[in-house]
């Protein structure tokens, strides 16, 4: 229960610096914070009621889970190397390239041709790759194909210029490295070079895409959808230099999201819209099928920026958004009493990603961003990968 409830501070903290480390058009009223507040209760009255569900498992069942594991990871990887050697073939078939340099016209290339059955079909097998190189390391083991295997889903979106797919991978690696820390104090450490590595591939996206707009970082902070909600002087933009302005770019990037959740409800130009929000991947697949018009980003103050994961839970669920939250902290700290007494993979993967969607909340939901539905897509898929599995020992 620690871990959990650690997490769920920590997330609070960075809730509070980022609330006030910024100057904004629409600073957070009461309501708001209130409902924040709610949110953070959910999670940790859903993290109390998992904690009284204990675990006693016997080693043969604990022998039986670790076959399965073996096993299913082997396939996984597999499955996952095949996915992303897929996904780079539709990408080049419809004009794309392979090529770093070309990442900002391969954004501008893809959107053109839209979404394709290859690209949904196969996103879900891609994150199977991170299951090997997380199995590994829970078993002390190293092999470099399997780590190069657990950036392949990163790969795929640095290639393309999508900067948020990064953090998936990231938040995965950083909470496993918590989760399992031995010495906090270089688990920090490191965890801060990790960071500076996703700030500077964030770094070189953007660049690329300023370049292909023919814009610079300066304009780009000045007139963003992000300066409709966050003040900055426009001299303090043109007079910064050029690491200084991306770093400013990087921090109002993970401001907004709270105060463009308050610009929506102060203007009330919003509607509800019934798990988009959280659940994307599903309205994709039916907009595929039966193509529309309508966009659901028309009925709110802002177009295709981050409301925070309040703001997504409260858009799609009303206050029913709140035992969302609830739900979150229950699986949360029922997987990490699962995993800490059988070491599951499954169940380490489950806590890892629900550490990261927690610290993310005053960013935006990870569950709907970052290709977090394809993510939990291949937890379901690793585990019927295991329960279908003919070959596993049986003791009785």
């Amino acid at each position: 229960m620690r871990f959990a409830v650690y997490t769920t501070i920590a997330s609070i903290i960075f809730t509070v610096m980022l609330s006030l480390s910024a100057d904004s058009f629409f600073p957070l009223e009461y309501r708001t914070i209130f409902w924040i507040f709610l949110c953070y209760i959910f999670v940790l009255i859903g993290i109390m009621i998992g904690n009284k569900k204990k675990y006693n498992i016997l080693k043969k069942h604990h022998f039986i889970l670790y076959i399965r594991d073996n096993q299913a990871v082997n396939i996984s990887a597999y499955l996952g190397a095949a996915a992303f050697c897929l996904r780079i073939y539709d990408k080049v078939s419809r004009g794309a390239s392979i090529s770093f340099s070309n990442i900002h016209q391969n954004l501008y290339v893809l959107a053109d041709y839209g979404s394709t059955t290859i690209g949904f079909l196969t996103s879900p097998f891609l994150f199977l790759c991170i299951f090997p190189f997380i199995y590994n390391k829970l078993k002390n083991n190293i092999n470099q194909w399997y780590g190069i295997l657990f950036w392949l889903p990163s790969l795929d979106a640095l290639m393309y210029g999508q900067r948020f797919v990064l953090l998936t991978s990231f938040g995965i690696f950083t909470s496993f490295n918590f989760l399992n820390s031995k010495n906090i104090k270089t688990t920090i450490f490191k965890t801060f070079l990790y960071g500076m590595i996703l700030f500077s591939l964030s770094t070189l996206v953007l660049h690329q895409r300023f370049q292909a707009q023919h814009r610079n970082v300066y304009d780009s902070i000045k007139h963003s959808e992000y300066s409709k909600s966050l003040k900055i002087s426009s001299k303090f933009i043109y007079d910064a230099n050029m690491l200084t302005a991306y770093s400013l770019s990087f921090i109002r990037y993970l401001q907004h999201g709270l105060f463009s959740f308050q610009a929506s409800l102060t203007t009330g130009n919003w509607r509800y819209t019934y798990g988009i929000f959280n659940f994307p991947t599903l309205h994709k697949i039916y907009n595929f099928y039966h193509p529309n018009n309508l966009n659901f980003w028309n009925f709110f103050y802002y177009k295709g920026i981050y409301l925070s994961a309040f703001g997504n839970f409260y858009f799609d669920f009303g206050f029913f958004g709140l035992f969302y939250c609830l739900i979150i902290g229950y699986i949360f700290q029922r997987s990490i009493n699962y995993f800490s007494v059988t070491g599951s993979l499954i169940s380490c993967i489950i806590s890892c990603y629900l550490c990261f969607v927690i610290l993310f909340f005053p960013i935006t939901s990870m569950i709907g961003y970052g290709n977090g539905n394809y993510l939990i897509s291949s937890i379901i898929i690793f585990s019927l990968i295991k329960k279908l599995n003919p070959y596993v020992i049986k003791i009785k």
